[in-house]
């Protein structure tokens, strides 16, 4: 399952808002921002109770039940473009997680949601 999310018109977005998947299904999520003018660009996928996929997650980086998923991406050909690790989702139940886009170098939070992942 591949999840997009986009930084267009200084609007950050996730498609599919609500995913649903079964159990087991590999998730990946894929970024782009078609700015170019971001020297560098941070992607992140966080859930800051549980999570529904398999360790092989530290627990010492991650703690025992949040997750961040960390992407830096920089401009080449006309945009930013970066893909997560794919994760399998191991764990049924309803997550809700953020995502957050940020310029580091600057030190600004570009943009903020908060999705639904519904594994069954």
């Amino acid at each position: 399952m591949e999840i997009w999310v986009e930084f267009a018109n200084g609007k950050l977005s996730v498609s599919p808002e609500t995913v649903r998947i079964p159990r087991g299904t590999s998730v990946t999520w894929r970024f782009r921002a078609e700015d170019p003018n971001y020297r560098g660009l941070r992607w992140t996928i966080y859930f800051r109770e549980s999570h529904p996929f398999a360790r092989p997650f530290d627990p010492g980086i991650f703690g025992p039940f949040a997750l961040n998923i960390s992407v830096d991406t920089l401009p080449r050909d006309g945009q930013h473009a970066g893909a997560s690790p794919a994760v399998s989702a191991d764990e049924p139940g309803h997550y809700k997680y953020g995502v957050r886009l940020d310029d580091p170098a600057e030190g600004q939070e570009l943009g903020d949601e908060d999705p639904y992942l519904i594994v069954y």
